[in-house]
Parts: structure tokens; sequence; C-alpha cells
């Protein structure tokens, strides 16, 4: 018999991906979102989120809720569901392309981990948890937490910064491809027609992009990219991934202040994909400008 502590059997691989669906049973508002939980069939998330913004899969050992914006089509993200049940490890789901909160049902309780950029938050009291934007939560910055069925909790790290020694012959074109995928996320999200390419130039340039949308307006912020990207002479030590990290963060919690989780759409330059890849450049790339010129050449400018 397998420990309950040590996850899932492996091996299972029917997984089903779709928007939840919330039963009239539950007496959910009209603007609210609840999901069963799929042991007890009693409700398990609530909160008044988009329904468009929540992706839910689920599988024969997991159900998986993520809210805010993940890129990966449907195919891809049932593969990494997979790949996390077998290697019992759901921090690998929070560090998926996107923006988004992170809720796992697991056969000894749940996991949850708030988005990479630690910009919207989870606070733990007395064993229950809500959502707390850029602010000081109980659940440290890019790091989830176990709630197991007998009470007891345990937090773990899923995603550290990366080393800031790649040149920005390298990390540019990758941040043009990273960043195209984000915005395409939000457009396949709210159904706009916008190019990507050219919304991505914006973003790079300092510009908000904005869009329309059958499920309404959307403006994309360039927020992270001023802090990546510092003006001036700077110290090697100055601009230190960390130094940068908060900095960025700070700019981010100024620059939105809607509790809901759904702004995560606002700001594909803080999707997790392209966040690591913007601060894994070297600083002396970053103080002369070379990766915002590497990227604007990958996309055509």
């Amino acid at each position: 018999m397998t420990d309950q502590r040590t996850g899932p059997p492996r091996g299972r691989c029917h997984v089903h991906v779709h928007r939840p669906r919330t039963s009239p049973e539950v007496g959910a508002g009209a603007d609210e979102t609840v999901i069963l939980d799929p042991v007890s069939g009693r409700p398990w998330l609530s909160g008044r989120w988009p329904r468009w913004t929540v992706r839910q899969i689920d599988t024969d050992a997991l159900r998986v809720v993520l809210i805010g914006a993940c890129g990966l089509p449907e195919r891809a993200l049932a593969e990494q569901v997979i790949r996390s049940a077998d290697r019992y490890d759901p921090g690998a789901l929070a560090r998926l392309p996107g923006s988004f909160l992170t809720f796992v049902r697991t056969p000894y309780g749940s996991y949850a981990a708030g988005d990479v950029a630690g910009l919207h938050r989870l606070r733990l009291t007395a064993g229950e948890l809500t959502s707390y934007p850029h602010g000081d939560g109980a659940v440290p910055k890019a790091s989830g937490v176990h709630l197991y069925d007998d009470g007891a909790h345990r937090l773990e790290p899923y995603w550290a910064p990366p080393r800031a020694d790649t040149p920005a012959t390298v990390t540019g074109p990758l941040l043009a491809q990273r960043l195209r995928t984000a915005v395409r996320s939000r457009v396949s999200t709210l159904g706009a027609t916008i190019d990507a390419d050219d919304a991505a130039r914006r973003l790079l340039d300092g510009h908000p992009v904005p869009m329309d949308s059958p499920r309404g307006p959307l403006t994309l912020l360039p927020t992270g990219i001023e802090s990546l990207l510092p003006p001036g002479r700077q110290t090697r030590r100055r601009m230190g991934v960390d130094r940068r990290l908060r900095a960025l963060r700070a700019s981010a919690a100024a620059a939105a202040a809607d509790p809901d989780p759904g702004w995560l759409l606002h700001l594909p330059m803080l999707d997790a994909h392209v966040l690591q890849v913007a601060l894994a450049t070297r600083p002396s790339d970053l103080s002369r400008g070379h990766l915002r010129a590497e990227a604007a050449q990958a996309l055509g400018q």
C-alpha cells in the first residue's frame, strides 16, 4: 500500500481539460465559480473569477485548477498534468508558462500556489486559504502549500530566479518568442483579433496594448520591462537578479490594484516563462540595451 503523502499511483492517463461547470445544487451566485471536491463532492474552491480565466484538468488521480493566463494548449497541458502526477511534483504545474494561481486536489489533500512573479499570493489562516494580491501573505513568494486531510500543512518553494549569466544574443530571441506566446494566450482566451508580433513590439517599447473582444476590453500593460532594463549606469551588484526581481514586483504592484486573480491577464511580461528568460540575461547586456534590441530584431522590427 502506498503512503498517502508519497503521491498518487503512477500510470494515470485519463485526462479531461475543460472550463469549470458549477452544479446548481451548490447554490453559487451568478458571478461566482464553485468547483467541487472530486473525493467528497462538496465545494472545494470558490471565488468571483470570470470562468474564462479558469481551466480545470481532471485525471483519475488529480483535479487541477489554474486561474489566470496559461498559454499551453489542452493537449500539452494534459501531458504536463500526467507528468506531474507520475513524479508527484505539483510545483511543476505552478512553473508552467503563464501567470496564474495553481490548485491541485490529490488523494492526500490539496496543493496551492501563487504566481511565479509573487504578485498574487495566498494567505493561510486557520487551515483555510484565501487569495491575496501583491502584499504580505502567509505563503512565501514562488512557494506552494500542501494541505493534508489530517490538518497538517507544509510550505515548499517551487521556483527560484535563474543565474544572470546568459548573453542577450541567446535570451533576446527567446524573450521575443515567449512574449509573443504570452500575448497569443490572452488573444485566445478572450477571443480577440490582434497581431501578436505587433503587440509584443509595442510592449517592448513600453506602450500599453488595448484589445477588444467578445468578453470585453482588456489592456495589456508593459509592466516589468522598465525594471528589467533600468536606465543609466548600473553596477553588476545593483543589477543582481534578486534586486531586479524586487523592483519588478514593486512596479507591478503599483500598476495593478484589482484583487481578482484575473488581473494577471494584464501583465504578459510577468508570465513565468517570460520572466525566467529576462532575468537570466547577464547585467552588462541589460545595461547596454542589448536584450531589448535583440528581442525587437527577432520580432521583425
